[in-house]
């Protein structure tokens, strides 16, 4: 503020007013921080600084001004370049390749991109590797559909997809002047035809290729494909037909079945391969003659050619398959007799010869035989084998014959059919002079049983029928029954925890938990986790609780009343037990209660005694062996 601040007029001479007009002036020129100053009546005016920052300010918003204007037009230019067309720039790989204009395009991997409208221009790609790829990627936009079709719409895109031949469907062009049905296939691409009197007749094609080569597809009244191939302007081949399969056009047999036809050329020329029907209904194949198909391309069913060609070709073919199968019918499967009774019978399986001279192999024989029925719905698989070699002079007798003949049981159950001997099947020999015959005894209610051989020796030694397989309903005198073999399995061995083999029936593997044992092997054999411990298939219904430090309980669980019924655990390695172990029934399941091994010193003797309660240790387990159920029919 001035000094007086008198108010006078305008033009005052009054000192007061000189020297506050000279304080005022100082300020505009002069004053560093203030943009405005009042005059010597109050009002606000600008300083010299205020007047220069309006300036800048003013500028600064003119180049704002100036630049967005200038992007908007940039993006503009941009556009219209997009509009226009594309401009190739070098393959991505030969790069780094630099973009100044939206509308340049480069190629990878067989498709074009252009920059991204976000992409700020000029740019140049960072490498040209896959690696960099992946960087530059998001800058792209892939453009390849749009480059097709700006090629499409240039005045030579027409050849792209075959031209156009302006002569199409005259049919009074000569085939001399090459402009014929071939010609004209070969000259474009999709087409209608129209065939002259000499050509073969066509509906529809297409022709696809290069100038090079081109192939072409001709569809004719028929549905037939026709195809024709041109290599450097040259006909290499037309007129090829493709096999066709279709419907015979009408029904055959008692339920009005449709069969179906193999046209594998002109059916006017050519034969067709067909299946039709009999009077049976079963399926027969047959041979057509040619020119008998009608006008809609379907052959006529009364026809002498077609019923003779169908009964030709019915017997060639049967005696066909009986050449091709003859010799080795006897390692087909064939049925055993049934006996879905109580009461046994014996079928004889095979006849052994066993005179002086049996090679090695000549008197073999080895089948598989499946008994099944309503008490096992599944089947029951039994190994058959023999060998007459030898048993030319050896007297059979119960002790021997398991040495030249044998049974196995395949799945037999873990704990077999000991008191249910009437439901297995036995095997049996009857001797007689030079020859032994091999019966199979037929268990209660097998009403679906087969036999297939696997080897049969020569036939002067081995003598094997399936075709006339009898069945008798006493007992063969003088048979001498095989002991049926049982293989080793999962479902009648369990291995304990140091690796021994023992007798399975339901087991029980007792553990602490799946988070503290180290014992990989104690959930595999067949066995899976079931509470603190892991049980196989037969005791699948059970599990194991563990209530506190060494007690464990299998509720409802009994222990088995013959055999082994627990083994305590013991190292993967061998050696002694990990523990003293007592297993008892309760009113509540088996009970589990696992001690310390404790030393006691009585004089000159070591016992061990049990300790303190503890758990399985976690590289082991405890076997329990459990109360199976006997089978009942």
């Amino acid at each position: 503020m001035a000094t007086y601040n008198t108010n006078n007029p305008l033009g005052s001479a009054d000192p007061r007013d000189l020297l506050d007009n000279s304080q005022i002036a100082d300020h505009f020129v002069s004053d560093p921080e203030n943009e405005s100053w009042p005059d010597r009546f109050g009002n606000a005016r600008k300083t010299w600084k205020g007047i220069e920052a309006d300036a800048a300010a003013k500028l600064d918003q003119i180049a704002d001004n100036a630049s967005s204007q200038l992007a908007a037009e940039n993006d503009s230019f941009q556009q219209f370049l997009l509009n226009s067309g594309y401009e190739p720039l070098a393959d991505y790989v030969d790069g780094p390749i630099t973009f100044e204009r939206r509308n340049q395009i480069t190629a990878y991997n067989g498709e074009f991109y252009r920059p991204k409208a976000s992409v700020t221009l000029p740019y140049t790609t960072t490498g040209n590797t896959a690696t960099t790829w992946a960087t530059d990627e998001s800058n792209f936009v892939a453009v390849g559909d749009a480059v097709l079709r700006q090629d499409l719409a240039s005045t030579s895109g027409y050849k792209i997809v075959g031209g156009f031949y302006s002569q199409e469907g005259d049919p009074t062009t000569s085939p001399d002047s090459g402009n014929n049905l071939d010609g004209r296939r070969g000259a474009r691409g999709q087409f209608d035809v129209i065939s002259a009197p000499w050509e073969p007749k066509g509906v529809a094609g297409i022709t696809f290729g290069g100038d090079n080569g081109r192939g072409t597809f001709t569809i004719d009244e028929r549905g037939m494909v026709r195809t024709s191939v041109w290599y450097k302007g040259l006909r290499m081949q037309s007129n090829v037909l493709l096999p066709v399969l279709q419907s015979l056009g009408f029904k055959s047999g008692p339920d009005s079945l449709e069969g179906v036809m193999l046209r594998m050329g002109n059916p006017d020329s050519s034969p067709t391969i067909f299946v039709d029907y009999d009077a049976s209904g079963l399926p027969v194949l047959g041979l057509m003659n040619a020119q008998q198909f009608g006008e809609y391309g379907y052959p006529n069913p009364s026809d002498e050619g077609y019923s003779y060609n169908l009964y030709w070709t019915r017997k060639q073919v049967q005696s066909a398959i009986n050449t091709a199968i003859s010799g080795y019918q006897q390692y087909f499967t064939y049925p055993l007799p049934s006996n879905d009774t109580t009461s046994h019978v014996w079928v004889p399986v095979a006849k052994f010869t066993t005179a002086t001279g049996t090679g090695n192999a000549n008197g073999v024989f080895k089948a598989l035989i499946t008994v099944a029925g309503n008490v096992f719905p599944n089947g029951r698989s039994y190994l058959i084998s023999g060998n007459s070699r030898g048993l030319s002079s050896v007297s059979l007798t119960s002790s021997n014959v398991n040495s030249y003949f044998n049974i196995t049981a395949l799945d037999a159950p873990a704990s077999d059919d000991a008191n249910n001997v009437n439901y297995i099947l036995s095997m049996g020999v009857v001797q007689s002079a030079n020859t032994v015959t091999l019966y199979a005894k037929m268990p209660y209610s097998c009403a679906y049983s087969t036999i297939k051989a696997l080897n049969v020796g020569f036939s002067g030694y081995v003598a094997y029928t399936p075709s006339a397989f009898t069945s008798v309903s006493t007992e063969p005198s003088g048979i001498i029954y095989l002991t049926t073999i049982k293989p080793y399995n999962s479902s009648n061995v369990t291995v304990s925890s140091d690796g021994t083999l023992m007798a399975a029936s339901p087991i029980v593997r007792v553990a602490t938990d799946t988070n503290t044992s180290d014992r990989a092997d104690i959930n595999s054999g067949g066995f899976n986790w079931s509470g603190s411990g892991a049980v196989n298939t037969e005791a699948f219904e059970y599990s194991v609780t563990h209530s506190s430090t060494g007690t464990y309980l299998i509720p409802g669980a009994k222990l088995a009343t013959e055999g082994w019924q627990f083994k305590s655990p013991k190292s993967p390695t061998g050696g002694d037990d990990l523990a003293v172990v007592e297993v008892s029934d309760t009113d509540s399941g088996v009970q589990v209660l696992v001690y310390e091994r404790t030393m006691q010193i009585s004089g000159s003797s070591v016992s061990i005694v049990k300790g303190d309660l503890m758990d399985v240790p976690s590289d082991s387990w405890v076997d329990v062996r459990l109360y199976e159920t006997p089978v009942t029919y």
